[in-house]
């Protein structure tokens, strides 16, 4: 039977590729390429380190974008966010004027870029001095550059076929991350390779003992990442990787798979959709998001017939439960995969076992 969900597959023949000549796009050009999201996150924070340290960001984001901060000792404070994923501006303009943050972290969420609301509030909070950073990893195609934003990051190791890669933008200071990143995470790259690798194989052998393997290295790379921040390079294998990618077909697949999900469930009963109008998904997102009462239930459901959907995000920060809609978003909410791997029919079974 085929999964759907997990990590990626990697075959010989991207080996093959990745070991011939790639040239990665000029796009890549504006970007100083880590290992990990987290890590381009570390070092921006590093460079704010001698100020009052505050930072401000989301109430529903992911640990590692909180593990940075709390590494370097800043004071974290969280704003809430809508259960429609829509910022809520009234409350972050209040917490801003009264915290006066060195930072502001967003995230446009589910491939919505930010609308002129959100836009306009994070445009208030530059002016009044603060840095804006904005985290694009669920909007990775996103063309949207707003030129009030200082910095932008986001992990390329989500969405596509390489062990590790993510970015960060800075159109104020040139290159000035570029000579920070050094060195290859050797150990991680290793492991998530063999992992993907396996992954493979599984798929084309269909031996479980494969996956199984597979699924514990994935998981022991994973955990070998938990711990302190150290910044790297994204690391040479998955830079070919990423050069072999087809962002055009990529990005127009995901979309399609949304929209399929998005006809297929949005009058379903056992689910609520997170994003209602379809017209503010306006570039390809990483997964598509729904609320689900029994959510382990369903989560069960999908896995019997190799349906892989996450939840994100798990976070051991509790601070972060700002109010009830937040405890409700990190209770409920799961992502189906919609990406590039998949087709309409995978998204039918999809639907018919989530409607069922």
């Amino acid at each position: 039977m085929k999964d759907i969900g997990s990590i990626f597959p990697i075959y010989d023949y991207h080996i093959d590729k990745a070991n011939s000549s790639y040239c990665l796009s000029p796009k890549y050009d504006k970007q100083v390429l880590y290992s990990l999201c987290r890590e381009a996150l570390y070092d921006i924070a590093v460079s704010y380190n001698s100020t009052s340290k505050r930072v401000l960001m989301p109430a529903y984001t992911c640990q590692t974008v909180i593990d940075p901060f709390q590494q370097l000792g800043w004071q974290i404070y969280y704003y809430p966010i809508e259960n429609n994923l829509l910022i809520d501006i009234q409350s972050l303009l209040r917490l801003s004027n009264q915290v006066n943050p060195v930072i502001v972290i967003a995230h446009p969420y589910y491939g919505m870029d930010f609308n002129s609301d959100e836009q306009a509030a994070l445009k208030q909070i530059k002016e009044r001095g603060s840095i804006i950073v904005v985290d694009n990893t669920q909007c990775i195609f996103s063309d949207e550059r707003l030129p009030f934003i200082d910095y932008y990051v986001g992990s390329y190791r989500k969405w596509f076929c390489c062990p590790d890669g993510a970015f960060l933008e800075d159109y104020n200071n040139g290159n000035f991350f570029q000579n920070k990143v050094t060195g290859v995470n050797e150990e991680f790259v290793q492991k998530q390779t063999d992992a993907m690798y396996l992954r493979g194989e599984y798929f084309l052998h269909s031996d479980e003992t494969i996956k199984q393997i597979s699924i514990r290295l994935n998981k022991d790379a994973v955990k070998g990442i938990a711990g302190e921040i150290t910044p790297h390079e994204m690391a040479p294998f998955s830079k070919a990787m990423l050069a072999i990618e087809d962002l055009k077909i990529n990005n127009s697949q995901r979309i399609t798979n949304y929209k399929k999900l998005y006809q297929g469930l949005k009058n379903c009963s056992k689910c609520n959709l997170v994003c209602e109008e379809l017209s503010r998904v306006t570039t390809a997102p990483l997964y598509f998001p729904i609320y689900i009462d029994d959510r382990p239930v369903l989560q069960k459901k999908l896995a019997l017939q190799h349906i892989y959907a996450p939840v994100l995000w798990p976070v051991s920060t509790k601070e972060i439960l700002i109010n009830s809609s937040i405890e409700y978003m990190f209770d409920h909410l799961l992502a189906i995969p919609c990406d590039q791997r998949y087709d309409e029919e995978d998204m039918e079974k999809i639907i018919k076992v989530i409607t069922d």
